[in-house]
């Protein structure tokens, strides 16, 4: 039998049913409980489709919510399959803009770039600095992550915890060059004597230091015109 055929047959027959049962209940009303029935069984449908409705539009809105969130997804990951490290790409912006710095270690395995304006331009004579870099005072320029990045070579890069304090500091795995030293807030701070080395052995004017911090805990004295803070910025100077 054709299969509409028989689709049909069976609406056909619903539809029997259901007008032999509406028929039999109601057979024994007035036309005023009639007109009643009617008006709720309309009422009744109307609410049951609403509700349908509705819910279906809720459905509807979730998937498309849960499709767009994939979709997002999916995009950021590939994306971020081809495109370069966030600092290396900060890196490439402020090199546009603003004046940038190249340093290698001595084996030219890895390559940091400073853009712009370091945070700080400091001698520094601490002991957590003394402990860590294995010299008697440490003459530096401060950047932040963002601002001095490893463009080449990272997987050569290795990092030496300090045991006590929050203090690391990055070197060349081949040839043992320290590029950098983090403090507890991240800051980078690259030896200064480093950029010279790659600068024909001439610091830059402007990353030259302009003080000396925690002179008080110096080893050696020092014989400059550079102020001499006893601990930080905004410490008491040297008087001597």
């Amino acid at each position: 039998m054709n299969l509409w055929v028989l689709l049909d047959t069976q609406i056909e027959d619903v539809c029997t049913y259901l007008s032999d049962k509406n028929h039999e209940i109601t057979s024994g009303l007035s036309e005023e409980e009639l007109s009643l029935f009617e008006t709720n069984a309309k009422l009744s449908f109307y609410t049951v489709f609403n509700r349908f409705l509705l819910a279906s539009g809720i459905l509807v809105l979730i998937l498309a919510l849960a499709l767009l969130y994939f979709t997002r997804q999916y995009a950021t990951q590939q994306k971020q399959r081809n495109r370069p490290p966030t600092s290396a790409v900060l890196a490439r912006i402020y090199g546009a803009i603003m004046k940038t710095y190249t340093v290698h270690c001595s084996c030219n395995r890895i390559e940091l770039s400073l853009c712009g304006e370091p945070r700080a331009r400091v001698i520094c004579h601490c002991i957590d600095c003394r402990e860590l870099l294995d010299g008697p005072f440490y003459p530096v320029t401060v950047w932040t992550d963002q601002t001095a990045s490893i463009t080449h070579g990272e997987s050569n890069l290795s990092t030496y915890k300090h045991p006590r304090l929050k203090m690391k500091k990055y070197f060349c795995t081949n040839c043992g060059e320290v590029l950098f030293n983090t403090n507890s807030v991240d800051w980078r701070a690259v030896p200064q004597w480093l950029i010279a080395k790659n600068h024909n052995n001439q610091l830059p004017q402007e990353l030259t230091a302009v003080t000396h911090v925690f002179y008080e805990q110096r080893i050696i004295d020092v014989s400059d015109n550079l102020p001499k803070h006893l601990r930080g910025f905004s410490s008491p100077l040297f008087e001597g």
